[in-house]
């Protein structure tokens, strides 16, 4: 979903922004030989609670400071130090966010650099509304064409671009906050409205047999859907999208892919869809996606053309194939991955997708060379499979076995590792095989055994690679 912001929305996400490139000038202005990162963390601390905000930072996620301070080789996320002194020639780079009135501010100043200068001066003297609404169809005439064109490189279409404001423009939004009231689920206070999640959320694990004591423990909290401003929150658009899909365009089931960090959210939103009739707890699914940390020769890569801390999808292609970078991607869902660049473009067993993508080319240039020869792969019911009695066969039939159970929980988990795992352990089986067991020029009936079983394997490595989206190649 992307987000198309209202005018008054966006009046308040400049507030936020404004105070974040306050504190990044601050912070410039303080960044000098022998200054203590932990002294700049203080002096921008303090800088945007005098602005009435808040560090966006602070104990997110447990992170101890407000604001981020890398130094020459660190990517992102550096952690400011009373014994870490600024030196000569270091190059430094801030990363900074302020929360204002709903909304958080970050350093977006290539995008207004790139307005001002395709645009003059002039737009400084334009209405703030006016002023708002060019920028917001610049960013998105910019962004969201890159983004396709990323995703189209990667391997990815979607066949619809929905937009966060059709919901604010129609009235759904509110319509969705109003239905949650009808059904007594809100109440206000200090002028906003709140949904009751902790007592929708308590009622629910007491329903699952949860005790009073263990409920207690969580520490529940209520959510604010309309700001004391009259303002809807994200969390009160997120409900609206999620109704949108599953009662207006009749899905039966969302599936949404999110970061990790995004945990905390999951029980609320489903919890907020209980409360609507909508059995959140079963139309909506979650796949929560660790971090990829980009490595190369064991040290981390600053790969932004830009800033050196955000790396697009484009950066990455830039650098490894496209297969590489999806047979990685869907290896690890779970955990955190240490993404390495140098061996994503290894020509050698090392490499995972080269290892398996190899044995692929191996069987089809067999079956090509034995065709040559006038020896075709045999109907299943005509090969004697008996004569396939050797420890390498038979591992190799066991692991084509299980074929279609790794498929099925990969579906089941809605977590495709488990066919990078199965893709390893049987393109291993058909290596050991092939050393082991001799094709060309062997007995009839074991000749054509055996090329019925390198056929299947290269059948089944075909079918598990496109579903990963990943080539089969005939030659390498």
């Amino acid at each position: 979903m992307i987000s198309v912001k209202t005018n008054e929305q966006l009046e308040l996400m400049r507030r936020a922004g404004a105070i974040t490139r306050d504190t990044l000038r601050l912070l410039e202005d303080k960044a000098r030989a022998g200054v203590s990162t932990a002294e700049l963390d203080k002096a921008a601390y303090e800088f945007i609670l005098k602005c009435g905000a808040k560090p966006s930072f602070l104990r997110y996620h447990g992170y101890p400071a407000s604001v981020c301070i890398s130094i020459d080789e660190e990517v992102v996320h550096g952690i400011p130090s009373k014994k870490r002194f600024l030196e000569e020639g270091q190059i430094v780079s801030f990363d900074v966010g302020a929360f204002k009135d709903g909304y958080h501010g970050d350093d977006i100043k290539d995008l207004a650099r790139a307005f001002l200068e395709e645009n003059g001066p002039g737009w400084l003297d334009k209405p703030v509304a006016e002023r708002h609404a060019a920028m917001a169809r610049f960013g998105l005439d910019r962004n969201i064409p890159k983004m396709k064109a990323d995703l189209a490189r990667y391997g990815i279409q979607y066949d619809e671009w929905f937009f966060e404001s059709s919901l604010h423009e129609s009235g759904f939004v509110a319509d969705t906050v109003s239905e949650l009231t009808e059904r007594g689920f809100t109440y206000e206070k200090d002028g906003a409205l709140w949904l009751a999640t902790s007592r929708i959320l308590g009622d629910e694990l007491r329903a699952a047999g949860k005790s009073e004591k263990d409920i207690e423990k969580l520490d529940l909290k209520d959510d604010v859907l309309r700001r004391a401003n009259g303002f809807y929150t994200y969390f009160a658009a997120d409900i609206a999208y999620h109704r949108n899909k599953l009662e207006v365009r009749g899905f039966d089931r969302a599936i949404n892919i999110w970061g990790a960090d995004h945990h905390g959210h999951v029980a609320r939103l489903k919890g907020a869809l209980d409360a609507l009739g909508l059995d959140g707890q079963h139309r909506l699914e979650i796949v929560l996606m660790q971090l990829v940390k980009l490595m190369r020769d064991g040290e981390v890569v600053r790969m932004s053309k830009r800033t050196g801390k955000a790396i697009s999808l484009g950066d990455l292609l830039d650098e490894i194939p496209v297969d590489a970078a999806r047979w990685f991607f869907n290896s690890r869902p779970d955990t955190q991955m240490n993404f390495d660049l140098g061996l994503a473009v290894r020509e050698d067993s090392e490499n995972p997708v080269y290892y398996i993508q190899y044995a692929y080319a191996r069987i089809c240039s067999l079956l090509k060379t034995m065709a040559d020869e006038g020896r075709s792969v045999p109907a299943a019911d005509k090969a004697d499979l008996s004569l396939l009695s050797g420890e390498q066969e038979r591992a190799l039939i066991k692991e084509l076995a299980n074929f279609s159970e790794e498929i099925r929980m990969a579906a089941r988990d809605y977590d495709p590792s488990y066919i990078n795992r199965y893709l390893m352990r049987l393109a291993g089986a058909f290596h050991r095989f092939y050393n082991a067991c001799r094709i060309k020029g062997a007995e009839p009936g074991v000749l054509e055994a055996r090329l019925l079983l390198a056929d299947c394997v290269r059948s089944a490595i075909a079918v598990c690679l496109g579903i990963l989206g990943v080539h089969a190649p005939e030659q390498m």
